[in-house]
């Protein structure tokens, strides 16, 4: 399922290398036509297509709001693994003057001086207690997450993540 504000392309889920290709070459090539990110669009959709339990994996940065009741529903019933998208530059500024921010999901446009020490201090204190809240949000909800940034390789974190996921499996069993 890939989304906007919107459920924009459905696969369904198959198995073999055939439909992994398939679905990189269809990924690859989706050009988006919604705005802004629906997770609840998503999540209802999975509810609605996804009849069995399954793996789920919601690849974003996690900024849209109020998804929080539809991804409870989803963690219920499937096993959700959130997939935590993150920018450096959402994270700490660098002091690089006058520099104009735009919020992509509300349009909202801010103006930050970057130069100036305290607005670096209080962006970074933002956005760290954001990520805070992300992670209790998705903790309260039952779903696991792993972060990426932008800038260093997904190879390892997933990979952690996957060999963290096998030892609990073998200790419940």
């Amino acid at each position: 399922i890939a989304f906007t504000d919107r459920v924009e392309l459905y696969l369904r889920p198959r198995k073999g290398q055939h439909h992994v290709l398939r679905m990189a070459r269809d990924l690859i090539y989706h050009r988006t036509r919604g705005t802004g990110t629906s997770i609840e669009a998503a999540t209802d959709f999975l509810m609605r297509v996804a009849k069995r339990p399954g793996v789920a994996f919601i690849i974003s940065d996690f900024h849209a709001r109020g998804y929080a009741p539809s991804l409870r529903l989803a963690a219920q019933k499937h096993d959700v693994i959130a997939v935590s998208i993150t920018d450096p530059r959402e994270v700490e500024l660098p002091p690089a003057g006058l520099v104009a921010l735009r919020d992509p999901e509300s349009g909202a446009e801010t103006l930050i001086d970057t130069e100036d020490r305290r607005e670096r201090e209080r962006y970074a204190a933002m956005a760290a207690e954001r990520l805070l809240a992300r992670r209790r949000l998705l903790t309260g909800l039952g779903v696991d997450e792993v972060p990426l940034r932008t800038d260093r390789s997904y190879v390892e974190p997933l990979m952690q993540f996957f060999r963290a996921r096998a030892g609990r499996r073998v200790a419940r069993a």
